[in-house]
């Protein structure tokens, strides 16, 4: 469980305690949260060895995104999506502000995971880029993301299609942040199945995998781009 163990030995203790409360995941075994940073990561990661293999997958699904927040790329992320960085900038170290924004808002940091997703495959082969007219109005109205919806819908032969609307910012090397409107689009592929064990047993189980593209626009250069 390497993340598990990188998410309990970079994260204050009270911000761990605070995991567990609001998550709502029982101890198996006592954690002496006022005692020595020192003195809680040895105890914690033993009560949560000894935790139902459920809820112990939990943490670790937990950790893995938090963790993965944590490092420069995404706190760059967390930063360009939040109202209020002075909340998050006040904290201690990267897992603690990726943990607090996971806790306190999962839209925010949700948005904040897409906006690494793009800005990480920036001009990589799933890029691509284009340039329209400047300062466009952006429709928001629930007709028109409907519109779109059914046009993905179609286009693609989805059944289910979600878009997430937000406004963020990209750092730039040599000026002012740069201001984005991002649109994340989740669709639903082909039916597929794959291999699962069910009580023992090795089964078949269908599914329609989900896939994820990233549009953003600098209203200031009529800039998109796509991944």
């Amino acid at each position: 469980m390497p993340s598990i163990a990188r998410f309990i030995r970079n994260t204050p203790a009270d911000a761990l305690r605070s995991y567990f409360e609001v998550v709502g995941l029982p101890l198996p075994e006592p954690v002496n949260w006022n005692g020595a940073e020192a003195e809680v990561v040895t105890p914690l990661l033993r009560a949560v060895d000894a935790m139902s293999e459920l809820d112990r997958a939990r943490v670790l699904l937990d950790a893995d995104r938090i963790t993965a927040m944590a490092d420069e790329v995404g706190q760059t992320a967390i930063l360009g999506v939040v109202s209020n960085r002075a909340i998050i900038e006040a904290l201690r170290n990267g897992h603690e502000r990726a943990l607090w924004l996971f806790l306190n808002d999962r839209i925010a940091f949700q948005r904040a995971e897409e906006a690494r997703y793009s800005d990480e495959r920036r001009q990589g082969r799933m890029w691509d880029g284009f340039v329209v007219p400047p300062r466009l109005h952006i429709d928001k109205t629930p007709g028109s993301i409907g519109a779109l919806k059914k046009a993905v819908g179609k286009r693609f032969g989805s059944q289910n299609v979600e878009i997430d609307l937000f406004h963020r910012t990209r750092p730039t090397f040599d000026d002012a942040d740069s201001n984005l409107v991002q649109m994340t689009i989740y669709r639903d592929g082909a039916a597929d199945d794959f291999l699962e064990f069910n009580d023992g047993k090795l089964e078949r189980r269908p599914r329609r995998p989900v896939y994820e593209a990233a549009l953003t626009y600098e209203p200031a250069t009529g800039v998109v781009e796509v991944v």
